[in-house]
């Protein structure tokens, strides 16, 4: 029974994929999206021993606004209805994937609810589902995170979880800030002796940032992701007093982090949940000069809420 259920999963997570590249070749080569040329570089942050990548896209600047912004006075659902110009799939009755149409990286999904729902509600079991198959779908790994709460970063107030190829850049292979994720699940589970360590919360002491993550695994459940993203959010709550609650969600098929927000900009940078993930999209030199003298840790550390002095994390 197992080896019938495994093989029309990767079924679908195949189509899945085949529908992307499809859909992303053909909105190149008609128009329908657009990708702004980046060029890729580096900062070497000493304080957590880690690599950052920060993409300058100078052309931001100018991407159409009217269909994302304000038309005529008032705001304007991309998803309701959505360009079926970008349509990859549909991945359950409650949810599509959907080309991003301002897209830094190929490939760049958003896993979009059917109806409306606000961005600033918890996902739920069908959003986990749908962001689950996306996930395992992309063939060399890929990487979600989910803006949500005034504070976030976010673009929209129609729910959608956004997916990214892995890797963030060539010649990386694997995420800045990974080493902190496994060093900190192990000293964890060095302290949880005959519990179950897979299921435990643990946060990241290299941060001076209240954080919290787990670890996944991509033989896990759909229910089981969405009882882990639970346990973050609750942990969340018991640290930050405030509603809506803004935060960001990041998640592989190995491990989930959450990082409640205070403010969205640092100076001129704007960051949303891929600055916590330790790549950063700079619309400008003086926002690349900003964050060279600064340092990522202290971008992070400005729009983060502090652990409170006498937090055990």
């Amino acid at each position: 029974m197992r080896r019938v259920v495994m093989g029309q999963t990767t079924a679908k997570q195949t189509h899945t994929w085949r529908s992307i590249v499809d859909t992303y070749a053909k909105a190149e080569r008609n128009g329908w999206a657009y990708k702004t040329d980046t060029r890729a570089e580096f900062l070497r942050d000493s304080t957590v021993d880690a690599t950052v990548v920060l993409r300058v896209a100078t052309a931001l600047r100018d991407k159409p606004k009217a269909e994302t912004k304000k038309q005529k006075g008032r705001w304007c659902n991309p998803f309701l209805p959505y360009d079926e110009n970008l349509w990859c799939c549909d991945l359950s009755e409650t949810h599509v994937l959907l080309l991003n149409k301002f897209n830094v990286v190929p490939h760049h999904t958003l896993v979009v609810t059917r109806e409306f729902k606000s961005q600033e509600d918890p996902l739920e079991s069908t959003d986990v589902e749908a962001l689950w198959t996306t996930l395992q779908s992309y063939p060399s790994g890929a990487l979600a995170f989910f803006n949500s709460g005034p504070h976030s970063g976010k673009s929209q107030p129609h729910k959608h979880v956004q997916v990214i190829p892995l890797p963030l850049a060539e010649g990386m292979p694997q995420l800045p800030f990974q080493h902190l994720l496994e060093q900190a699940w192990i000293e964890a589970a060095s302290k949880r002796e005959g519990t179950l360590v897979d299921e435990a919360c643990f946060s990241m002491k290299a941060f001076p940032f209240v954080n919290f993550a787990c670890k996944l695994n991509a033989l896990m459940s759909t229910s089981q992701v969405h009882h882990q993203y639970r346990a973050l959010l609750d942990k969340m709550a018991l640290q930050v007093k405030a509603s809506p609650l803004s935060y960001n969600l990041l998640l592989t098929t190995e491990w989930m982090m959450a990082v409640p927000r205070r403010q969205e900009s640092a100076g001129p940078v704007s960051v949303n949940a891929l600055g916590f993930a330790g790549t950063f999209l700079l619309r400008s030199e003086e926002e690349i000069s900003y964050i060279r003298n600064l340092g990522c840790l202290a971008v992070l550390q400005i729009v983060s809420m502090p652990w409170p002095s006498s937090t055990d994390k």
